[in-house]
């Protein structure tokens, strides 16, 4: 039997699509026009399509399509050195138990093109040991959840009630709750049944929102630190920031910068929030030694707009700042990585790299999105 792997075609497209709904939705036969167009521009024609590093899928020996690698490329530096990145998202295949080796044959094919370096941030069990068999590596400061609870009572009813919606009666009666903690607790330092006075309001520091180009601006500016850092244009960074606000699945999208009494920008988030509810932060970004306070601020800013928790994804120094500051983390799925050249890795597990986020997939509406 020939079976074989080949560079992503508009005529695979609505072949693509069903597997897509097949394997990440509900698991039915519906694909909308939305989805069909969606995939056709993110993948061949959209700022991170790039042709010498294209999506892949695999064929089987009756010439259907059976699996796929969504790929795309974001130019980023290492030191004054300029990179190609290839980012692989959706990695799926229609039966693996007839073809066990479909997965790995897509993925040898993505490590082997011309890249510098390979990343995934949603790698699940599966997709992590095709990875490291390859050669690929577990970036683990760099794969987790992190969240804050704000108002515990809240945020325990509201996830039972995200499974079971009879139980949002309780929420009015958590919030009475919430509020009777946070009295009793508004002189303590950090806990977990409140941030404490302290965190409540750190000192110096404003958070104003903004608008996307302004917090792609900051955005810029806030990475520079880092050794390997992101080197978007404007029309790539517009594009990522336009797909994350349309995201609504996870509440509306907000950007806030973190700035000095004297007006020095130090810091700025890009998250999405849900009155009463859990927000999500999709990036956050501080200069050289900012991050603790600008977490403060952030957490601080949240709490006084209602927020019952907050979640994100992990970085070194966001790991190291949390220590004391009542975060808890979670493994759901791993940031993976892969490059030939050694200096690129050593940057990345040295934590003087900048990945997630929006250098990453989950600013893409795939990641959230139904598409009905």
């Amino acid at each position: 039997m020939v079976r074989t792997v080949r560079p992503l075609a508009v005529s695979d497209i609505q072949d693509l699509a069903r597997l897509f709904v097949k394997t990440f939705r509900d698991g039915g036969d519906r694909v909308s026009s939305e989805l069909v167009s969606y995939l056709e521009h993110h993948y061949l024609a959209g700022p991170f399509a790039h042709p010498d590093i294209p999506p892949l899928v695999h064929i089987d020996d009756t010439g259907r399509l059976t699996g796929f690698v969504g790929v795309n490329t974001l130019p980023m530096r290492l030191g004054e050195r300029r990179l190609r990145v290839a980012v692989c998202g959706a990695l799926m295949v229609e039966n693996p138990a007839v073809d066990p080796m479909a997965g790995a044959r897509l993925l040898r094919a993505f490590l082997a093109g011309p890249q510098d370096l390979s990343i995934s941030e949603t790698a699940n069990d599966v997709s992590i040991a095709l990875w490291t068999r390859l050669g690929g590596q577990v970036l683990p400061s760099y794969s987790l959840e992190w969240l804050r609870i704000l108002r515990p009572t809240s945020f325990v009813v509201d996830r039972i009630a995200s499974r079971v919606p009879a139980f949002a009666i309780f929420k009015p009666f958590a919030q009475g709750i919430d509020r009777l903690l946070v009295c009793r607790n508004a002189k303590a330092g950090p806990r977990w049944s409140c941030l404490g006075e302290k965190a409540e309001k750190p000192r110096g520091l404003v958070v104003e929102p903004i608008d996307t180009s302004a917090f792609a601006e900051a955005f810029g500016q806030l990475t520079q630190h880092f050794r390997l850092r992101p080197d978007f244009d404007a029309e790539e960074l517009d594009c990522a920031l336009a797909e994350a606000a349309s995201i609504r699945q996870l509440g509306e999208a907000r950007a806030v910068t973190v700035r000095t009494t004297k007006g020095e920008v130090v810091g700025a988030a890009f998250f999405y929030f849900r009155p009463k509810g859990l927000a999500t932060v999709l990036q956050i970004v501080a200069g050289n030694r900012r991050l603790p306070a600008v977490l403060d601020a952030l957490l601080a800013h949240l709490h006084a707009n209602g927020a019952i928790g907050v979640v994100g994804r992990s970085q070194p120094a966001l790991v190291e700042a949390s220590l004391d500051r009542r975060i808890g983390f979670l493994p759901f799925v791993a940031t993976v990585g892969h490059a030939r050249d050694p200096g690129i890795m050593e940057a990345i597990k040295s934590g003087d790299a900048f990945l997630n986020g929006f250098v990453g997939e989950k600013w893409s509406r795939l990641v959230e999105c139904r598409f009905e």
